[in-house]
């Protein structure tokens, strides 16, 4: 679970962040021998891939199964902690979060992509 949550923490907060920022592909001041060289970019985006990927696979099972139970009516709230409503507010952000790290992802592959020798783009 600590994993689990760790991984949360830094897809959500730091690599997304760093995806967009210029701080992503150059180490900042602050971090010793590193400062100023460039970063490369696998070490974002193999990161931001599983994440996305994980995220969007994972509630987007957890909201068709949402779907079938809410339709069904064999929802289940455990120990009744969270109302149905609270589960149709969550899963659909965190679907919406990894889709908006795959595109940041593939932004940041587009603009650190090396330039191609045939076409110069």
């Amino acid at each position: 679970m600590l994993v689990f949550e760790v991984g949360f923490l830094l897809a959500g907060v730091l690599l997304p962040l760093a995806l967009v920022h210029r701080w992503g592909r150059i180490w900042p001041g602050w971090v010793p021998l590193l400062a100023g060289r460039r970063i490369p970019p696998a070490l974002l985006l193999v990161p931001a891939a599983v994440f996305a990927v994980g995220l969007v696979g994972y509630f987007g099972v957890g909201l068709v199964d949402l779907a079938v139970e809410t339709v069904t009516g064999t929802f289940d709230p455990g120990d009744g902690r969270f109302p149905l409503g609270f589960f149709w507010v969550a899963e659909p952000a965190y679907w919406v979060w990894g889709w908006g790290l795959g595109v940041a992802a593939l932004s940041f592959r587009t603009r650190t992509r090396p330039v191609c020798p045939g076409c110069g783009r």
